[in-house]
């Protein structure tokens, strides 16, 4: 043990201002003296550098720390060293100075509850995904929702990543949310671990980010190796019960704001003899899509990703093979004088409402006129987006219609209400059945449907009778159907894939001179000392610590953070908030 290693807390005010250094034994002539009882105890920091948890007890009166203070942990090995940032992190526990007793203190990092807390105001436009981070942290910053506390990130910390990433609009998500739901799945790697016997293991994983000691935010893939050898003085290996208790191989995607049954009226079979959608299908369901995250080798096991209806989680279908107007008496009457239409159809593509096609009045009522878009050949869609630019009365009917040229699918939307501004989804159930009508069934198992025509049709009718009703022209900003953005999907479910680490190790190293590391490459030895070989592990936590004695040491946890018994604890209850969230979102459906 390094006799002459020692270490210091600079405690920061919330606003991020520098309060008072305290150290163990300060210059007669300046310092403050720190005053702990048996130290700074587990110090929770990941390989990249990202703080979690740490605790201590102290002097209240002494320590000088009160809520929300930012306290870094400083070490350096001797006094001719510069000081080092171990650790930093935000009090959310701090004695009282209105006790003679002992206070406790307990930090977390900034990653794990600042960021939780502080909101992303501007949206980050197109570029590299690091780009991207980096002018997310740096408008954080700017913004003074941390005051001086979080430092600018800069290349070294957050690199570019050689991945475009869409522009997204944050709408004020909490800057943990937008990173973990919608920023880190936009990159993945597959990263691969040495086993003793030669083989490998390959686990795909997305990039990992936090805060580190140095109060800088970091994210992508951190690079270098941690080797050492159960051979060396001072270094302890041991093993932990492994815990499974969350496995996640595939994630279930869930849109619960879908057109309700009263909107939608869905028929299949036979041209000329079709038979309505039942009513069990016609009830309250999602539109979902399964996908996969992680090989089954210790089976099959779901979760629920329950997403609102955005327009980023959609693309639009292009390519409108035609576009036709009809007027109608009635349904078997077609009327040759059909309105006049004018505008570009590629303006229905778009979201402008400054664009549109116009329909201009029909030539006699009552009167029903329509506008068709063809697209072709196709994927079956599982919604639609319109935007009407007319005035009250109008009647709008929305209709797709999918065939193989014998039996047909149709579903009407009457007078559809969106889950947000015109976005109109259908349930899976309902495509499933109509899907199921249809006799080309070769490619069920994309889990989207399979038909060779669509249309939308937009349907405007008059409700009166007489002739003395003039309407208005009908405008048509926004009419296209709707695809699941797939590989965003992927990108969102990707990183709630969750495997068994078999045989996880914790190594115990004297001292706090270990720096984060990703990964661990240790060499195990026999009872004579004779190699067994090495295996790499990730590293998943580095506690630095103080034993009973005062001695420094620091343990690097690989394949597993904690114990068996509280990992699986703590799973058990993070199960049951989520089923209570997926219970709340479908209860508001």
């Amino acid at each position: 043990m390094n006799q002459e290693a020692e270490y210091r807390l600079r405690v920061l005010d919330p606003q991020g201002e520098e309060k008072h250094v305290l150290e163990l034994n300060p210059p007669l002539t300046s310092g403050t003296p720190l005053y702990l009882d048996g130290g700074v105890r587990r110090m929770e920091v990941r390989g990249n550098g990202d703080c979690r948890e740490a605790t201590f007890e102290g002097d209240p009166l002494t320590l000088g720390i009160g809520p929300r203070d930012t306290v870094q942990v400083q070490w350096r090995p001797d006094r001719l060293s510069n000081w080092r940032n171990r650790y930093a992190g935000t009090v959310v526990v701090n004695g009282s100075t209105e006790t003679d007793e002992t206070g406790k203190y307990k930090l977390q990092g900034l990653s794990i509850r600042r960021l939780k807390e502080v909101e992303v105001r501007k949206t980050l436009l197109q570029d590299d995904l690091g780009a991207q981070l980096r002018q997310l942290f740096s408008d954080l910053v700017n913004s003074g929702q941390l005051g001086k506390t979080l430092q600018k990130p800069t290349e070294a910390s957050i690199p570019n990543l050689n991945v475009t990433s869409a522009a997204l609009s944050p709408n004020y998500r909490h800057v943990d949310e937008l990173i973990d739901k919608y920023l880190k799945g936009r990159s993945t790697q597959t990263k691969t671990y040495l086993n003793p016997d030669g083989g490998t293991d390959n686990r795909t994983v997305t990039p990992d980010w936090g805060v580190t000691g140095d109060l800088v935010p970091v994210f992508g893939y951190p690079a270098g190796v941690l080797e050492l050898d159960e051979g060396t003085l001072g270094v302890t290996v041991d093993g932990f019960d492994v815990d499974s208790t969350t496995l996640v191989t595939d994630v279930r995607v869930m849109f619960t704001k879908t057109m309700q049954a009263s909107q939608i009226l869905a028929v299949n079979g036979l041209i000329g003899g079709r038979t309505p959608i039942s009513a069990e299908t016609r009830s309250i369901f999602p539109l979902t899509l399964p996908l996969s995250v992680a090989p089954r080798t210790f089976g099959e096991s779901w979760r629920n990703l329950p997403l609102g209806t955005q327009a980023e989680y959609f693309t639009p279908e292009a390519g409108v093979r035609f576009a036709a107007v009809a007027q109608f008496i009635d349904i078997f009457s077609p009327e040759e004088n059909v309105p006049v239409a004018s505008g570009q159809v590629e303006a229905l593509a778009d979201t402008d409402p400054n664009t549109y096609i116009e329909l201009g009045r029909p030539s006699r009522l009552p009167s029903d006129y329509v506008l068709k878009l063809f697209f072709g050949e196709g994927e079956c869609p599982v919604g639609f987006r319109l935007n009407i630019l007319s005035s009250p009365g109008y009647t709008v009917v929305a209709r797709v219609y999918g065939h193989d040229g014998v039996n047909e699918g149709r579903m009407v939307a009457i007078n559809p209400l969106p889950g947000t501004a015109d976005m109109y989804l259908f349930p899976s159930a309902i495509i499933d059945e109509v899907r199921a009508s249809l006799k080309r069934d070769r490619t069920l198992e994309v889990g989207i449907a399979l038909t060779t025509s669509s249309s939308v049709t937009i349907k405007n009718g008059s409700t009166s009778t007489t002739s003395s009703v003039t309407p208005s022209p009908l405008r048509i900003a926004t009419m296209s159907f709707l695809h699941i953005n797939q590989a965003m999907m992927l990108q969102l479910a990707q990183p709630l894939a969750r495997l068994p680490w078999i045989n996880a190790v914790s190594v115990r190293v004297e001292g706090w001179a270990v720096e984060p590391a990703p990964t661990l490459r240790l060499t195990r030895r026999d009872a004579a000392g004779q190699s067994l070989g090495f295996r790499e592990l990730p590293i998943d936590l580095m506690v630095y610590d103080i034993d009973p004695d005062g001695e420094m040491y620091t343990e690097i946890r690989c394949g597993q953070t904690d114990d068996a018994e509280a990992l699986s604890w703590a799973s058990t209850i993070a199960q049951r908030d989520q089923s209570a969230t997926l219970d709340a979102v479908h209860a508001n459906t």
